[in-house]
């Protein structure tokens, strides 16, 4: 019986190393294919692969770039925020820049109180701790007004906001 089996072994052993004898040589990895995929290193992250636009009925164009954890942003809820805004280029990018919170102190507001609609739209739904990107149309931006000298009128925007937290009162 041990004639046997040490008989079947050796015969696995030499079909196993026949069969891999027969597959291809993997060829020299180059550098950009030893590159690490890190979005499959780090499994617990809320940081997503670029996301596709979602577009709201009112034209309003969104992404998350982070998904946040806490709270979900509603209207009329006063939100610590850091923003920047850009004016969009002809493709819809990020153009010239207008402003930016993060140097300084976030924005304290409340969502749908003296907000373009695009920003409160595009706040609504976010949670706590996440990072979304808006493309604002004029109609729902500030329209055929120029805002200073800073935003001429008719100006698509495009924002990042960064949702740090609910204000409580």
């Amino acid at each position: 019986m041990k004639k046997v089996l040490g008989g079947l072994a050796l015969a696995m052993i030499l079909v196993l190393s026949s069969l891999a004898a027969d597959e291809p040589k993997d060829e020299p990895k180059t550098e950009e294919a030893k590159k690490v995929d890190t979005t499959a290193v780090m499994k617990d992250t809320t940081v997503t692969k670029e996301a596709p636009w979602t577009t709201n009925k009112s034209g309003l164009k969104w992404r998350d770039k982070v998904v946040g954890k806490g709270t979900e942003a509603k209207m009329n809820m006063p939100v610590k925020c850091h923003y920047t805004v850009w004016l969009s280029d002809s493709t819809g990018q990020k153009g010239k820049l207008v402003q930016s919170s993060k140097e300084g102190q976030p924005l304290q507001c409340t969502i749908g109180v003296r907000l373009i609609q695009g920003w409160s739209e595009g706040m609504v739904g976010m949670k706590e701790g996440g990072t979304r990107e808006l493309i604002v149309h004029p109609d729902i931006g500030y329209g055929s007004q120029a805002k200073g000298d800073m935003i001429p009128a008719n100006s698509t925007l495009y924002f990042e906001i960064d949702f740090l937290n609910e204000v409580k009162q």
